[in-house]
C-alpha cells in the first residue's frame, strides 16, 4: 500500500511540467513513501491498508482566485476527475485558512498553515465564495474490492463538499449548494472551525490513482474567516460476516443493564451550545456521572411505591437545596449496547417498553427517535419540566428506526423530565429494548424505493407540477420524473434538481418541476432512477376555471405523528377522495432536526401527498435547531413569488438614500427575501388565491450577517420582528388588491386572535389583521393554540343573526396535542380585541373538507380522533362546525351558519 500525490492532465509546457514534479516530490516527502510500480498482472492482492491513506500534512493542489475551475467546460466537475488539468493551481500544505486575510488564529488554537486568499479585491469583503482543493492516494491492486468506505476527517469554515473520482461523496452544511455548482456561498457561519467526518463509499474507489476534491464555501459576502484541514482519510474493511443474525433477546432490560446517570440538575452539554446533544454522542466524557442499575426514581423524596407497582430500585435526588421544591426539572441517563457487523441494516426497528412519571425524551447515537409526553420540549433543550403530571406511572413504546443503529456500539440515551417544579415523585424504568428484523432479510441488500414524495404548487397550476421526494440511497447522484397522460399518450422523462441532504442523512433529497401540462388532466408519474423507481401514481392539474373543486385544512400534526395523525388523514381522504389541494397551518413536526418525524409524517400523508398538491404554512417548530430551514426546504418547493422591492408598496421607500437606517432597511429587506423564500408564496387555484405567511418573528432568524451600522431609536434593527412582519403585510394587502380569483385564503400558523389559555401573538394581529378586513378575505386558517375555534370581527356582524359579511378566521387542531380554551372573557383575545368566537373546543382534533364552486364555499370541521377529555359530546366522524360563505356576481360577500344551498 502506497500513497502518492500527482498532477496529470494534457500535454503541457515545461513550468506546468516542473509543477507537477514539485507536487509529485512534496506528495512523496510529506506522506514519507515511494511510489510503487504498477502491479504484475496477477499479482497477489495487497494487505487491507491500516494507516491513514492521508494525513494532515499531505499536499494539495488548490484555487483561492474566485475562478470557476471547471474554466467553461460543459462538465463543470471536470475539475474532481483524475487527470484533469491543473495549470494554474497552487500548491500547499495544510491546514488552509486566513482570518481576516491574515494567517491568525481563528479560535480554539486553529492557525492556517498556508494562507488563502480571503478577499475579491485582495483587502476587503466580499470574500471569495469558494476554495477549490485536489490531491490523490493510491490504492494498491485488489484494495478497492475490500473497502467498505473511506472516513475523512475535517475541519472546516464554513461549508465543505467532498468528490472522489468525479463522485459527490458527502459534504458538511453544503446542502443548499445545487449540484454541479462550483461557487455559491453556503454553510453555516461559526464561531470557529469545526470538524465532521465524511463517509466516502468504497464503491467509488479504483484500484491504483483516486483524486479525492473538496470545496469549501463561505457562509456569506462577509463572513470573517475560512478554514480547511483535512486530518486524516483512512479505510475500512468491508466486514467479513456470513448471515448475519438479528438478536432475539433484550438488548438493554431492567435487570441487565447498568445506567450512567446524572441527578445534580446540572446540564449534560457542560456550555456546549453548538451541540447541546453532545451528551447523547459516543465519544462524550461521563466524567461526574453516577452508576446505577434501574428502575430510578422517589415517591416523597423516598423509595415507596409510586402507583401500579412501580417501586424504584434506585434513588433519585428530588432537589438540589434538599427541600421538597424546586424539583430537579430533567435527569439524564446514559448506555450503551452492542450490534455484531452487518446487523444494523437487518434491523426494522427496537422497540423500547418504557414505564415513566413525568415524561421521556430518547436518543440513539445522538438522534432523537422518540418519545412520550415529551412535547412541549424544544428540540436541543435538556433542562425543561414537561410531561403529563399523571397520578401514577405510564408505560409507553418508543419505535427506535433501523436507520439510527450502527454496527459496533450504539449509545441509548434518555432524558427524564418532571412535570412541574412541586412534583411529588419521578419514575424511570425502561424494561425491555427488543430487535426486529426487517421482513424477507437476507445477506443481499433490498432495494429500497424512493420516499417522502410529496407534490407542491407551482405559480401556473393549470400546466405545471413540483415534484419533491428522498432518493432510496447515497449513491442516487441524478434522478427525474417520468410522466404520462393517464388517458394515454406519450411518456417524457424531467431530470431533477438536487435539494440537498439533512438531520446526517445523507441520502439526497430531489425536486423536479413538470410543465406543459393541461388544465383540469390527469397524469400517472414516477420519481427516481433506473433500479430504483417509486410505484405509479396520479395527480390532476388546477382546472382552468373558477371552482368545481375540494380542498383540505388541517392544524398542527406536531405530536401523535405515528398515531393521531396518520388516522386525521385517513379520515380525511375517505370523507373528500376527490380533494385538489391539503393545505396545513404550520408545525407539521415538533421537531425539524429529527428525521424519525419527518418519516412519521411523511408516513401519515404518504397516499395523500403523492397524489394531491400539498400548501404549507410554516409554523415555529420548523424552525427550532434549523433557523435556516434546511430540512423545510429539502422536503418542500413552493413557489418563489413572495415579496420583494416592487410589490411591498411604499414600504419600499424606507430603503431608499443613504442614511444609516436606509442602508439597513435596504440590507434587511434583501435579506428577509431570502428567509421568505419557499415560506411566503401565493398560488391561485381554481378561482381561489391561496396565500401562505411566515408569522414566526425570529431577530436571530431575520438578522443578516453583514447588517450595516447604525444607532439611535430609528434604526429599524430595534424592531426587527415587527418590521418583518409589517413587510410581508404590505406584501399581501399588493397581492390580494391585484388578484384575478374570486375567493381568498390566508393561511399563517399563528393566529390573529389566539383562542388557547395564555397564548397571543400581537404583532401578528397589527400587522395581518387590518389588511385581511380591508381585502374581505374569504377564510384565514391557522394553527398553533392546539385547539379549535372559529369566528369573525364584530364588524362584520349584519341584522340578520347567523349572518355576517366578513372573513371568517379558524383555528383547527390535527395532532395529540390539545391546551385549554380560554374562557374568562378579561384576557380573551377574541373578545378583548372586537371579535365573537362562535364555535371552540379542544381535546379532540378535526380535518376541514372545503368545496369550492362558482358562488359558493361550503366548509365542514370533522371530529377526526378524541381524548377523554375532548370537550363536544361528537364521536368521531360527525360534523363539528359547518358555515358558507357566498359571493354574489357584484363581489357582495355574506357568511351563513351551515349550508346554505
Amino acid at each position: 500500500m502506497s500513497i502518492r500525490t500527482t498532477t496529470r492532465g494534457a500535454h503541457r509546457g515545461p513550468t506546468a511540467l516542473l509543477a507537477a514534479v514539485g507536487l509529485l516530490l512534496a506528495g512523496l516527502i510529506a506522506t514519507g513513501t515511494t511510489a510503487p510500480p504498477p502491479p504484475a498482472q496477477g499479482a497477489v492482492t495487497a494487505a487491507f491498508p491500516t494507516a491513514p491513506l492521508l494525513t494532515g500534512s499531505a499536499t494539495w493542489s488548490y484555487l483561492d482566485d474566485d475562478s470557476d475551475p471547471a474554466r467553461g467546460s460543459a462538465d463543470t466537475l471536470a475539475w474532481t476527475r483524475t487527470g484533469a488539468d491543473a495549470t494554474g493551481w497552487k500548491q500547499g500544505v495544510g491546514p488552509f485558512g486566513a482570518k481576516n486575510g491574515a494567517a491568525r488564529d481563528l479560535g480554539g488554537g486553529n492557525v492556517p498553515r498556508t494562507l488563502l486568499r480571503h478577499y475579491i479585491s485582495g483587502s476587503a469583503a466580499p470574500v471569495i465564495p469558494t476554495y477549490h482543493f485536489r490531491t490523490t492516494f493510491t490504492l494498491d491492486a485488489g484494495v478497492a474490492a475490500q473497502t467498505e468506505r473511506l472516513v475523512a476527517t475535517i475541519g472546516y469554515d464554513d461549508g465543505v463538499r467532498v468528490y472522489v473520482n468525479g463522485t459527490r461523496v458527502g459534504g458538511l452544511k453544503d446542502a443548499p449548494v445545487p449540484p454541479g455548482v462550483n461557487r455559491q456561498y453556503t454553510g453555516v457561519s461559526v464561531a470557529q472551525p469545526v470538524t465532521g467526518t465524511v463517509d466516502v463509499p468504497g464503491d467509488v474507489l479504483v484500484d491504483g490513482v483516486n483524486t479525492i476534491a473538496v470545496a469549501v464555501h463561505q457562509a456569506e459576502s462577509w463572513s470573517s474567516d475560512v478554514w480547511f484541514h483535512l486530518s486524516s482519510l483512512t479505510a475500512e474493511a468491508k466486514p467479513v460476516v456470513e448471515q448475519p443474525e438479528v438478536p432475539t433477546g433484550d438488548l438493554v432490560s431492567t435487570a441487565g443493564t447498568t445506567w450512567r446517570y446524572l441527578d445534580d440538575d446540572s446540564d449534560p452539554a457542560r456550555g456546549n451550545t453548538a451541540d447541546p446533544l453532545v451528551w447523547t454522542r459516543s465519544g462524550y466524557s461521563l466524567t461526574g456521572w453516577k452508576s446505577a442499575r434501574g428502575s430510578f426514581g422517589f415517591k416523597g423524596g423516598r423509595i415507596e411505591d409510586l402507583g401500579g407497582g412501580h417501586v424504584p430500585t434506585t434513588l433519585l435526588r428530588r432537589s438540589v437545596s434538599g427541600s421538597a421544591s424546586p424539583t430537579i426539572p430533567t435527569y439524564h441517563f446514559r448506555t450503551t449496547f452492542s450490534l455484531a457487523p452487518g446487523v444494523a441494516s437487518r434491523i426494522a426497528r427496537l422497540r423500547a417498553s418504557i414505564a415513566y412519571d413525568d415524561g421521556v425524551r430518547v436518543y440513539v447515537n445522538g438522534t432523537r427517535v422518540g418519545g412520550l409526553d415529551d412535547g412541549a420540549v424544544p428540540a436541543g433543550v435538556n433542562r425543561r419540566y414537561a410531561g403529563s403530571n399523571a397520578s401514577a406511572p405510564k408505560r409507553g413504546v418508543v419505535d427506535v428506526p433501523g436507520e439510527a443503529l450502527v454496527d459496533g456500539t450504539n449509545v441509548l440515551s434518555v432524558a427524564l423530565h418532571q412535570s412541574t417544579s412541586t412534583s411529588s415523585d419521578v419514575y424511570l424504568d425502561l424494561m425491555s429494548l427488543t430487535a426486529e428484523a426487517r421482513s424477507g432479510t437476507d445477506p443481499n441488500p433490498v432495494e429500497v424505493l424512493p420516499s417522502r414524495v410529496v407534490l407542491t404548487p407551482t405559480a401556473t397550476p393549470t400546466t405545471s407540477q413540483t415534484i419533491s421526494w428522498l432518493a432510496s440511497d447515497t449513491t442516487r447522484t441524478t434522478a427525474g420524473v417520468e410522466i404520462e397522460p393517464a388517458a394515454g399518450g406519450t411518456t417524457r422523462t424531467v431530470p431533477a434538481s438536487f435539494a440537498g441532504t439533512v438531520n446526517g442523512d445523507q441520502r439526497p433529497h430531489f425536486v423536479a418541476t413538470v410543465d406543459g401540462l393541461a388544465p383540469g388532466t390527469t397524469y400517472r408519474y414516477r420519481v427516481g432512477s433506473v433500479g430504483g423507481w417509486s410505484p405509479w401514481r396520479s395527480f390532476t392539474t388546477a382546472p382552468g376555471g373558477v371552482g368545481g373543486f375540494s380542498f383540505l385544512y388541517f392544524g398542527d400534526a406536531q405530536v401523535g405523528l405515528d398515531s393521531v395523525w396518520p388516522r386525521v388523514v385517513a379520515a380525511a381522504q375517505q370523507q373528500a377522495p376527490h380533494a385538489s389541494l391539503a393545505l396545513h397551518a404550520g408545525d407539521l413536526v415538533d421537531s425539524p432536526i429529527s428525521e424519525t418525524q419527518w418519516q412519521q409524517w411523511f408516513d401519515g400523508v404518504a397516499p395523500l401527498a403523492a397524489t394531491t398538491t400539498q400548501v404549507a404554512a410554516i409554523g415555529n417548530h420548523e424552525t427550532y435547531g434549523d433557523r435556516n430551514l434546511y430540512a423545510w426546504r429539502a422536503a418542500f418547493e413552493f413557489p418563489r413569488n413572495g415579496p420583494t422591492t416592487s410589490t411591498i408598496g411604499s414600504m419600499a421607500d424606507l430603503a431608499v438614500g443613504d442614511t444609516p437606517e436606509a442602508r439597513q432597511y435596504a440590507a434587511l429587506f434583501a435579506h428577509f427575501e431570502t428567509v421568505a423564500a419557499d415560506t411566503v408564496y401565493t398560488v391561485d387555484h381554481g378561482g381561489v388565491r391561496f396565500v401562505a405567511l411566515h408569522g414566526n418573528a425570529i431577530p436571530a432568524m431575520l438578522t443578516p450577517g453583514n447588517l450595516p451600522s447604525c444607532s439611535g431609536t430609528a434604526c429599524p434593527i430595534n424592531d426587527v420582528g415587527r418590521l418583518w412582519l409589517r413587510w410581508q403585510a404590505a406584501w399581501l394587502d399588493h397581492v390580494l388588491a391585484t388578484s384575478p380569483s374570486r375567493w381568498s385564503v390566508v393561511t399563517v400558523h399563528q393566529p390573529p386572535y389566539s383562542a388557547s389559555d395564555g397564548r397571543d401573538d400581537p404583532m401578528v394581529r397589527e400587522a395581518f389583521a387590518r389588511v385581511i378586513q380591508d381585502r374581505d378575505v374569504d377564510l384565514v386558517l391557522a394553527g398553533h393554540d392546539h385547539v379549535y375555534a372559529r369566528g369573525y370581527d364584530d364588524e362584520d356582524r349584519t341584522d340578520v343573526a347567523g349572518v355576517t359579511d366578513g372573513p371568517v378566521y379558524v383555528i383547527a387542531n390535527a395532532g395529540g396535542k390539545h391546551y385549554r380554551v380560554e374562557t374568562d372573557p378579561t384576557v380573551d383575545k377574541w373578545l378583548t380585541n372586537g371579535m365573537t368566537k362562535v364555535r371552540s373546543g379542544t381535546g379532540f382534533a378535526t380535518y376541514q373538507v372545503i368545496d369550492v364552486t362558482g358562488d359558493r364555499l361550503r366548509y365542514r370541521s370533522y371530529v377526526a380522533d378524541r381524548t377523554g377529555a375532548a370537550t363536544t359530546p361528537l364521536a368521531v366522524g360527525e360534523v363539528f362546525d359547518e358555515f358558507t360563505v357566498s359571493r354574489s356576481a357584484d363581489g357582495g360577500h355574506r357568511v351563513t351558519e351551515g349550508w346554505t344551498p
